[in-house]
This record gives C-alpha cells, sequence and structure tokens, in this order.
C-alpha cells in the first residue's frame, strides 16, 4: 500500500543512517501507491527505483516525478514479483536498500518472489519488507507468516522496528545493530 515510510520519522532516519553508514546510493522500493516514499528517497539516495502494479498508481507517480523535475527516480509499471529480477540485472552495483511493501491488503503478495530475486543479486543488500503485521494475519489469503518470512531470509539477521521487517548480512551487524535499537521497540525476529 506504500506511504508508511515517508509518514514514519523513526523509520526514515534508521533508513537514512543505515544508508550512510553502508553507503548505499541505490534505493529500490515495491508497491509505489501513491509515490510519496519513493519521492522521500529520490531526495535522499542517488538511484531511486519503484515498480507499481496498478497502473493508476504508476501514472500518478509519474506525473508527481515529472512536475518535481525529479531525474534519478525510475517508475516501472508491473507486478515486482517479474520486474524486480529484471530490473536487479541492469544494476550492477550494491548494496542496495530495498522497500518491500507490494500489496494491496486483499491479494497475495509478491513478497516471496521478490526475495527470491535479491537472494541471487550477488551483493549483500539491507531489505525492509513494510506492514509486518500483516503477515500470517487471519483472512488474509496467500501471505506468508512472519516465520516463513524468518526462513526465507535465514543466512541474515532479522529484526522487526515498528511495522517492519528489517533483514540484513550477519557482516553488518557489529554496524547496524546499536543503529537499529537506537529505535524504540526494536526486537529480533
Amino acid at each position: 500500500m506504500g506511504g508508511s515510510l515517508s509518514a514514519n520519522e523513526d523509520l526514515q532516519k534508521l533508513v537514512e543512517e543505515i544508508a550512510e553508514a553502508l553507503s548505499i546510493d541505490v534505493f529500490i522500493e515495491t508497491g509505489t501507491h501513491r509515490g510519496d516514499t519513493a519521492m522521500w528517497a529520490a531526495s535522499r539516495f542517488r538511484d531511486v527505483y519503484t515498480i507499481e502494479k496498478s497502473m493508476k498508481g504508476y501514472l500518478a507517480m509519474q506525473h508527481v516525478a515529472e512536475e518535481a523535475g525529479v531525474e534519478n527516480l525510475v517508475a516501472l509499471w508491473g507486478d515486482s514479483g517479474s520486474l524486480l529480477p529484471d530490473l536487479l540485472s541492469l544494476v550492477k552495483e550494491g548494496p542496495i536498500l530495498f522497500w518491500l511493501d507490494a500489496h494491496d491488503g486483499k491479494h497475495r503478495p509478491p513478497i516471496r518472489e521478490e526475495l527470491d530475486a535479491i537472494a541471487q543479486h550477488p551483493y549483500n543488500h539491507v531489505i525492509f519488507i513494510d506492514d509486518a503485521r500483516l503477515f500470517g494475519r487471519q483472512g488474509l489469503e496467500g501471505w506468508p507468516t512472519l516465520e516463513e518470512i524468518g526462513c526465507r531470509l535465514e543466512d541474515s539477521i532479522v529484526m522487526l522496528v515498528r511495522d517492519a521487517i528489517v533483514a540484513y548480512p550477519p557482516q553488518y551487524e557489529q554496524l547496524l545493530r546499536p543503529i537499529i535499537f537506537s529505535v524504540p521497540g526494536a526486537t529480533g525476529l
């Protein structure tokens, strides 16, 4: 559904501090929604990519970026589970900071495919998965549980910060742990 990063100062600060600590220049978002998160990221990262399944959301993002004169943001239209592998084949650098938020709250989200694509990319990335409260929730058919997400990220340190899952490679633990635990309520998954 998008928008929560741009509305959450604790998560904004966390993303900024992690990006600075690891010299991350590339931000990839899935689930553009209104474009708030992508526009926020475009003011902080060298390159920003956002993927939106809804034509309406995609066109709105294109318009907002064009009106603001933003040149470092690329909006893509389509299913992020299908498009992310192709995008990553073009992005020949890392680490990348991912903000995964491609869902409408009703249908099966493409999170499994997104995580599989990221796992195939040859760099050590930092992954934020928004709306952690929805994973495994009754009535949301096709959504993985938090445990399944944890298993898919088995080679990563996985934390819960606010309503986001944060995953990163173990080699970043010493550097990132104090940054993550500076956010009140951060816990391991």
